[in-house]
C-alpha cells in the first residue's frame, strides 16, 4: 500500500493565477522582442537612407566636375533629372523632355508648364530606389522623392538663395558658393507625402492674407495642422519638378517643423526638411559629406547652412 502511494504521480495543473503569470511573462517577452526587431529594422532603413544620400552626393560631384556647375536647369526641370546619367539611369534620362519652360526657353506661363509636365508624366510616375528613403517606402505609390534640393534660407534675397534655387540662371558653380562647400547644404531629407492629413507629409496654409515673414513663421509654428487646409497634398510627389514643395525645400524653419504657405503663396513659405527617423534628418553638403541635422538646431544656424552666399559661418553640432 505504501509502495503504491509512492508510485503515484501528482498531475496537479496550473492554477488560473499561475497561468495568468505565464501568459503575462510571454506577452512582455514578445513585446520586447517586437520592439527590438522594429528598432533593428529602422536602424537598417536609416543606414540605407544615408547610403542613398551619399550615392546622390557622388553623382552630384561627378556632375559638377564634368559640367563645371551644379545641376540646375534654370527652369521647371529638377536637378534630380540632370543627375540621372550619373546614377546609371541614362535610359530614363533620354526619355525625358529636357526643354522645360523657363528663362531663355520656349513657352511661358501656366499653359507651357502644364504641357511640359504632361510630356513627362510617364517619367514622373517612376519610383527610383536611390530617391526614396526606405523609411518612407510605405508611401511609394505617391512618394517618389525623399531627398529634395536646397532652395535657400526662405527669405528670397539674392544672397540667401540655395544651391538649387528655382530659376537660378546661370547654374551655380562650386566657386560661386561663397559660404564654403562644407558649410552649405545641397540636399536634405523630407517626409514625402501620400496625401493623408499628417503634419510632416504635406504643406498647409497658415494664413489667409500675406504676413511679414517672421510673423507668418510664428503662426505656422503654433498652428494646429488638423484645422488647416492642405495647400500641397504631398511633398515629393513629382520628382521631375524643380519647384518648392515638389523637388525643393527651404531653410526657413528647422527639420521636422510644420510646412506652411503664407496665404497659399508657395514662394513665401516654410517648406521644411524632416524624416521618419527620430530627432531630425540626414543632410548632404556640397562637398559630399553627410551629417544628421537635429530638429533642435537653431533657426539661425539652419538658415545660414541653407544660403550659398550669405556670409554666415555655421556648422551643425
Amino acid at each position: 500500500m505504501i509502495a503504491d502511494d509512492a508510485n503515484r504521480v501528482n498531475h496537479r495543473g496550473l492554477t488560473l493565477i499561475e497561468l495568468a503569470v505565464v501568459v503575462g511573462v510571454v506577452a512582455v517577452l514578445a513585446a520586447l522582442i517586437l520592439q527590438a526587431v522594429t528598432a533593428a529594422r529602422e536602424a537598417s532603413r536609416r543606414v540605407s537612407c544615408l547610403s542613398n544620400l551619399k550615392q546622390i552626393g557622388l553623382a552630384l560631384n561627378a556632375y559638377a566636375s564634368i559640367e563645371r556647375s551644379l545641376p540646375n536647369s534654370g527652369g521647371a526641370l529638377s536637378p534630380h533629372v540632370l543627375l540621372l546619367p550619373y546614377l546609371e539611369q541614362l535610359q530614363l534620362y533620354n526619355g525625358i523632355n529636357l526643354v522645360g519652360p523657363g528663362p531663355g526657353k520656349p513657352g511661358s506661363g501656366a499653359a507651357a508648364v502644364l504641357s511640359w509636365a504632361a510630356s513627362n508624366a510617364t517619367a514622373e510616375r517612376i519610383t527610383l530606389t536611390a530617391y526614396v528613403c526606405p523609411s518612407n517606402a510605405s508611401d511609394r505609390r505617391r512618394a517618389r522623392l525623399s531627398y529634395p534640393g536646397n532652395g535657400g534660407d526662405g527669405y528670397g534675397r539674392p544672397d540667401s538663395q540655395g544651391v538649387f534655387a528655382s530659376g537660378a540662371v546661370p547654374a551655380p558653380s562650386l566657386a560661386g558658393i561663397a559660404d564654403g562647400l562644407s558649410q552649405t547644404i545641397a540636399i536634405s531629407e523630407w517626409v514625402a507625402g501620400d496625401g493623408s492629413m499628417e503634419r510632416n507629409r504635406n504643406v498647409f496654409r497658415a494664413t489667409r492674407s500675406p504676413a511679414p515673414l517672421l510673423d507668418f513663421l510664428a503662426r505656422c509654428r503654433d498652428a494646429d495642422y488638423r484645422t488647416l487646409p492642405m495647400d500641397l497634398p504631398g511633398k515629393g510627389t513629382d520628382w521631375t519638378n524643380a519647384s518648392l514643395g515638389y523637388a525643393a525645400y527651404n531653410h526657413l524653419a528647422p527639420p521636422n517643423a510644420l510646412s506652411c504657405t503664407n496665404a497659399g503663396i508657395v514662394a513665401w513659405s516654410a517648406l521644411t526638411a524632416g524624416s521618419l527617423h527620430a530627432g531630425g534628418a540626414h543632410t548632404l553638403f556640397v562637398d559630399g559629406h553627410a551629417a544628421f541635422a537635429k530638429e533642435s538646431v537653431s533657426e539661425s544656424v539652419w538658415r545660414a547652412l541653407g544660403s550659398a552666399a550669405g556670409g554666415e559661418p555655421a556648422t551643425l553640432d
